[in-house]
């Protein structure tokens, strides 16, 4: 970058150190310029997640998460997203990325190496919801499974309570209202909601299978290793 910056000023006279990024501005992009009226605090907050089950052992389900989004060092802005996988809350964090009305943050374990990668439509105030997609691998399951399916985050409290009540849950009618209910929100559509989010949600993800890359190996292989032969 240094170099090209000299470059550039021995072709055209302008001072180098006009060119020079500051450290102070994010390379990964600024929440603060996504025309958002209040910036990033309009998305800081506690969510509750809805998304379909990916493990193979949950297919059906509706897991409930939680998402937290806070203030970080020079106007970023932090996604905490957590779910209850075999007996423990795990935790996944990251960095959010903000462009024109879309965010996008890949999420991971501190010490883990399997991400999942949440793409999000960004709203106006108040920011009562976001609603998007995500895809990674299913943790909870007996072989790697390439997984996506939509994702709702709704604005609740931000208490122990909603981590504590992480879990899988069956996409009964009533079901969705009843978790923000007791999540002490206070919606007057909240049947209607419930309705919505379980057709919005769907009950299974999009996966794909070892059986599936062998089918398509089976069939296409052979013709490449003739090729190199």
């Amino acid at each position: 970058m240094q170099e090209f910056a000299a470059e550039l000023a021995a072709r055209t006279g302008i001072d180098v150190g006009t060119l020079a990024i500051p450290e102070s501005l994010s390379r990964r992009g600024n929440p603060r310029a996504a025309g958002l009226l209040g910036g990033v605090a309009t998305l800081t907050g506690a969510f509750a997640a809805y998304s379909p089950a990916w493990s193979p052992h949950s297919l059906g389900r509706l897991i409930r998460g939680a998402l937290r989004l806070a203030p970080g060092r020079s106007g970023t802005l932090i996604a905490t997203y957590t779910e209850s996988l075999v007996g423990r809350n795990v935790h996944l964090s990251a960095e959010v990325w903000i462009g024109g009305r879309s965010m996008h943050f890949a999420v991971r374990e501190p010490d883990g190496d399997m991400p999942v990668f949440i793409s999000l439509q960004v709203p106006g105030p108040p920011a009562s919801v976001l609603c998007g997609v995500m895809s990674g691998v299913a943790f909870v399951s007996n072989e790697p499974l390439p997984s996506s399916s939509r994702i709702v985050f709704i604005r609740v409290q931000d208490t122990p309570r909603l981590n504590a009540t992480n879990r899988y849950f069956d996409p009964a009618p009533g079901a969705i209202a009843a978790d923000l209910n007791d999540l002490g929100t206070n919606i007057p559509e909240v049947d209607q909601l419930d309705s919505f989010m379980r057709r919005f949600l769907g009950t299974r993800p999009n996966q794909v299978t070892t059986q599936d890359q062998a089918t398509f190996a089976s069939m296409l292989d052979r013709t490449h290793l003739n090729l190199v032969g």
